[in-house]
């Protein structure tokens, strides 16, 4: 397993013609892999998403160009916030404050191109501000996801997401 490594020719591979290879990849390259494995904390980390490629198998003997298709990893959850009886102008709703609190870690395996929250632990995505904001966060239900909204005249309420969804019309 190699880490770190952006460009690879099937000359690098030293592996008997017969071989079959597995490809992975992820982005950013993490720095603490052990055999395709990595903790990831979304609230804390550089990067807030991880984008990964699920694994190709090739023939070492067939040397062709192989192609990984990456997607996102962590999920964003968007909320927007509207008045629906005009009680709130557009000030009032871009002054609103929203915090998160969910899991915020994760171990990704390249290998299985899986990503494990069992062992996460809950925290505080940073506060955000504005009628419309946004939290990229480790894949979880809902009912592990809460918010903490202050509106402009010092009112707080506190959700959990998984109330908020289902008192949402589609």
């Amino acid at each position: 397993f190699a880490v770190g490594i952006d460009k690879l020719s099937w000359d690098d591979i030293q592996m008997n013609d017969d071989t079959e290879a597995v490809f992975s990849a992820c982005y950013p390259v993490p720095e603490n892999a052990n055999q395709g494995k990595f903790d990831f904390n979304a609230s804390t980390s550089e990067f807030s998403d991880i984008l990964m490629a699920k694994q190709i198998k090739a023939n070492v003997d067939e040397k062709t160009t192989l192609n990984l298709s990456f997607v996102h990893v962590m999920h964003k959850l968007e909320i927007k916030y509207v008045s629906k009886n005009g009680d709130y102008s557009e000030e009032n709703l871009n002054n609103i404050t929203t915090s998160c609190t969910a899991l915020t870690t994760c171990e990704v395996d390249m290998k299985k191109s899986t990503v494990n929250t069992d062992l996460s632990s809950s925290g505080t995505y940073s506060i955000k501000t504005g009628k419309t904001v946004d939290f990229i966060i480790v894949p979880q239900n809902t009912d592990e996801v809460s918010l903490t909204i202050n509106l402009d005249n010092g009112k707080t309420v506190n959700k959990a997401l998984n109330e908020i969804y289902q008192n949402t019309q589609p």
